[in-house]
């Protein structure tokens, strides 16, 4: 019995470390929703009390990850695609708010 909890505390261990490793390498590797919307508010020459509504998604494949963001003003849509580890800008579409 005694032999069995060192095991399942060694694994609970393991387990910690490795999910510590992965956090800390996802919260690293990439700029956060926060610094894609500021990318694209800075782009549309905007800032956060022009805008009513503001969203950023994490996108991600096996080869590229990017933040879907949509804002609106009071008359105009915005889309983008922001470049989740570098901030680039992959794509922008705006439209009138109908």
């Amino acid at each position: 019995m005694k032999k069995f909890l060192i095991i399942l505390l060694v694994v609970f261990i393991v387990l910690a470390l490795v999910a510590g490793i992965l956090l800390f390498s996802y919260s690293s590797k990439y700029i956060g929703s926060k610094e894609a919307v500021r990318i694209a508010l800075e782009d549309a020459g905007l800032s956060y009390s022009d805008i009513r509504d503001a969203d950023a998604e994490f996108e991600k494949t096996p080869y590229d990850a990017w933040y879907e963001v949509d804002f609106e003003t009071h008359g105009t849509e915005y889309e983008y695609s922001i470049d989740a580890e570098n901030g680039d800008i992959l794509s922008s579409y705006s439209k009138p708010d109908r």
